[in-house]
């Protein structure tokens, strides 16, 4: 046995050479939580499983399972807690391979063992206590995409589901607390006895004699009856749906069968008078629900180096998390005022798919929010006119652009080579970096240039930022409003190409007409797709007096000769909105008459990943950041950054 490959340790290979002389072995499976061999010893079967997390206390609690129900529990031959191991004899049955065909045999069983596990008053002292206001901590922090530390002591979501989906559902359950935890807390309703972290069919056998037998239980936990229902039924969804199917009416097949498996399940624990099936069915889902969040932060404690797990991983995390999801919404169906604050949640979170689904129950006076944007396109092609679309203060609170929104202004950006966004940006942040300009970049607005400034003009200068301060806010150099229009222009894979201010100081004179970049493509009968744009964001209101940006819609897909001839539009831009630029749209700065006003402007350059600016960056830096506030750039946006 000792001549193959088999992945153990030596400790355990002489801890097997021990109690198994004669050995034979096989492995069979290699999880990042445990690896199990096949044993055969004097004409026995059994099976060794080495538990890598927490071992030695899981071991103990396997062993104890084992012995307390026996009936139902392969017996366990030998367990060393020391090594984490434990030789478990043969079932002695057929494993399961399906979920529906054999839950009528199944669940009963299990809700057996569970009822003696509380009339015998099972000595739980080495099983972990699950507790719902605890749970939802421990969900939170293992979602938190920007927790660091030992690997090895604690595995984040980020490393399954990737930083920025981490963070999307870190965002949404946090937000869903008030809503979703007194959900959870009815579980605490329920009978606490053990309960199996895995009840998948791998983990069960059918005996020659139908009885049914339940391994595995290393990863055994105390909490709430039906907290491992939610592996029987692939999610939470199908237990929800036949719990509160009105039986008087028709219903599908298989939620009938659903219904009569839950019912068989429960039977069990009113039969031994631990609850009315009535509480047993009030209260169910939210021990389903808490089930599935459990066997989601699980998932901290197993580091595997190998992507292909990872990915089978995230994937499992994904359909729980969203099994939770689907059944608030099914509540929220029946609840008006659940479906109000989920929507707000949704509307806040951009969960446009699910938004849309309540909606349709409940109408549009689910959300209170305004039309503003109906005519944007209309308007958008009247000559005279430049093209704008406003966002809600709701909107703009929360930090979201609805995907209405985002397919109007890439829809206007392309015709027009540009985009007003009124009411886009949170004001006081605007202010705070007016203050850091003026503060940490004061020598730079006088009418002298600095070698590390590049002239624009008569008393404009464009100075080179460094992302530090208030300008490392996402919400600044990534505005949540802007970016979902940014990526439907320059796809996903954006870069953030630059970042700069641009000043113009009192008596500036007005600018040329220019483009900030020539076409890439300049043959006729194309129209090539968008690859770099610029967004303007001005820390005083953008007028006439100081000199609003000059800009010439339309110009970005025509050769000069027709550009030159086409009318102008001045936005007026206050504080708090921005406008996007083509790169290759005519433009001039108009002057600044005003005797003291300087009118700092924030210009960031998106991008697509293969574009380089040579023209405007010949003697200066694109954009300045130290290794420091690199680091302190949160996970979701370095992608951004990833070219510097």
């Amino acid at each position: 046995m000792f001549g193959e490959n088999l992945e153990m340790d030596r400790d355990v290979n002489d801890w097997v050479a021990a109690k198994f002389p004669d050995a034979k072995l096989s492995l069979v499976v290699e999880h990042p939580w445990a690896k199990t061999w096949r044993l055969l010893s004097n004409d026995q079967t059994y099976f060794l499983k080495q538990i890598s997390n927490a071992g030695r206390l899981r071991t103990s609690s396997a062993v104890n399972i084992a012995k307390s129900f026996s009936d139902i529990v392969p017996r366990v031959v030998e367990a060393s807690e020391e090594l984490s191991i434990l030789a478990v004899k043969d079932h002695g049955g057929k494993e399961l391979r399906s979920r529906t065909a054999n839950m009528a045999l199944v669940l009963p069983t299990y809700a057996r063992l569970q009822a003696k596990a509380i009339v015998s008053n099972f000595n739980a002292d080495s099983l972990p206590k699950i507790q719902m206001s605890a749970l939802y901590d421990a969900l939170l922090e293992f979602l938190d995409s920007e927790r660091t530390g030992d690997l090895r002591e604690f595995v984040p979501a980020s490393k399954f589901l990737g930083s920025s989906s981490a963070r999307h559902f870190h965002r949404l359950f946090a937000t869903l607390r008030p809503t979703l935890e007194p959900h959870l807390l009815k579980a605490e309703l329920l009978p606490k006895t053990i309960n199996h972290c895995d009840l998948r069919p791998p983990n069960m056998a059918k005996r020659k004699d139908g009885s049914i037998a339940i391994f595995d239980w290393d990863d055994a936990c105390w909490g709430p009856a039906g907290l491992s229902l939610h592996a029987q039924f692939s999610g939470c969804v199908r237990p929800h749906i036949a719990l509160n199917a009105d039986l008087s009416k028709d219903h599908t097949r298989s939620v009938l069968e659903d219904r009569d498996s839950i019912d068989a399940y429960i039977t069990p624990f009113v039969e031994q008078s631990i609850i009315t099936a009535e509480e047993m069915r009030a209260h169910l889902t939210w021990a389903i629900v808490a089930g599935a969040l459990y066997y989601v932060v699980n998932f901290k404690n197993y580091e595997t180096p190998k992507s292909a797990a990872r990915k089978v991983i995230g994937k499992n995390i994904t359909k729980r998390l969203n099994s939770v999801l689907d059944v608030l919404d099914l509540v929220a169906q029946s609840d008006a005022g659940e479906a109000k604050r989920i929507a707000e949640t949704y509307f806040s979170c951009s969960q446009w798919n699910r938004l849309e689904q309540l909606t349709k129950a409940y109408g549009d006076s689910l959300l209170d929010l305004p039309k503003l944007n109906d005519t944007a396109l209309e308007e958008s092609r009247k000559p005279d006119v430049f093209p704008a679309i406003t966002f809600s203060d709701k909107e703009r609170e929360c930090g979201v652009c609805t995907p209405d929104n985002a397919r109007l202004a890439a829809k206007i950006y392309r015709e027009q080579g540009a985009v007003l966004l009124k009411n886009a940006l949170n004001r006081t942040m605007i202010e705070e970096c007016k203050e850091h300009l003026f503060e940490r970049y004061g020598e730079y607005f006088q009418d002298k240039r600095p070698k590390d400034s590049l002239r624009v003009g008569n008393k404009r200068f464009m100075i080179t930022l460094a992302l530090a301060g208030p300008l490392s806010q996402p919400e600044i150099f990534a505005p949540p409003t802007v970016m979902p229009i940014l990526e439907r222009l320059l796809s996903n894979k954006l870069i953030l190409g630059s970042l700069v201010a641009v000043t113009s100081l009192p008596g500036a004179k007005t600018q040329s007409r220019h483009r900030d970049h020539h076409a890439l493509f300049p043959e006729e009968n194309i129209t090539p797709p968008p690859f770099a744009t610029s967004v303007m964001i001005p820390l005083i209101e953008m007028n006439e007096e100081v000199g609003v940006t000059r800009l010439f819609k339309g110009t970005h897909l025509q050769p000069t000769d027709v550009a030159n001839t086409m009318p102008a539009q001045d936005p007026v831009v206050p504080v708090g909105s921005c406008f996007l630029m083509d790169y290759r749209v005519q433009h001039r700065g108009m002057a600044n008459v005003s005797s003291n006003k300087i009118r700092p402007v924030i210009t960031l350059v998106f991008q697509r990943p293969w574009f380089r600016d040579y023209v405007n960056y010949d003697n200066q830096d694109r954009m300045i950041i130290s290794q420091q506030d690199r680091d302190a750039v949160p996970q979701e946006y370095r992608r951004l950054l990833d070219w510097k």
